[in-house]
């Protein structure tokens, strides 16, 4: 929430030199105290939320924040529940049994149509620019990457032999489960946008 509010106020510049910062003393208390594997994993798993953080803050803030919000949350929400059904009602072959037992190979096809379904409709509806192509690929491309990082949270989780990451929100893994795909994504979407000049 600092890192956010010190977004707003001194710009990234400032964001980026506290995040820097908390990071230092994260891994030189934990290197005090001997546990300098986890260390690393705690860093930067703290940096990563704290960018995916910042970088929400920015979407909103640019051209069109809330519509581009809006529209990005409803492909994280399409890829979560249409991936969810698909792997239930089709099944077959798992996605990575070490890592997530649940996720199937037909439910990131499932997602990733769901996601590129929602993604079009919405756009339309939103009157969001650029060609229908074009949003349909970005679509696809932030469903995959939603997707992605939930593998990634799912994979720390098992590395530290952990079930949930929290008990915030109990039987969703936590309340990073909620947020682990958005976050991904939200990355990306930056990328693109400041590759893009803004648009």
């Amino acid at each position: 929430m600092v890192l956010a509010v010190t977004f707003w106020i001194a710009e990234p510049a400032g964001a980026a030199a506290l995040l820097v910062a908390t990071c230092a003393i994260l891994l030189l208390e934990f290197w005090r105290r001997g546990r300098g594997g986890r260390a690393l994993w705690l860093a930067g798993g703290f940096a990563y939320l704290c960018i995916a953080l910042i970088a929400f803050a920015h979407l909103r803030a640019g051209p069109d924040g809330l519509r581009v919000v809006l529209w990005l949350l409803f492909i994280v929400w399409a890829t979560d529940i249409f991936a969810y059904f698909a792997g239930r009602s089709i099944g077959g072959p798992r996605l990575w049994p070490a890592v997530s037992p649940k996720k199937t190979w037909a439910g990131v096809g499932g997602g990733t149509l769901g996601a590129l379904l929602v993604g079009l409709v919405a756009g339309a509806a939103m009157e969001l620019s650029g060609p229908t192509l074009g949003v349909g690929l970005l679509a696809v491309a932030l469903s995959l990457l939603a997707q992605a990082g939930d593998l990634a949270e799912s994979y720390a989780k098992r590395r530290f032999g952990l079930k949930d990451a929290s008990g915030l929100l109990p039987g969703h893994g936590g309340l990073s489960d909620r947020g682990d795909g958005l976050a991904a994504a939200c990355l990306l979407l930056v990328v693109l946008q400041s590759l893009g000049g803004g648009g």
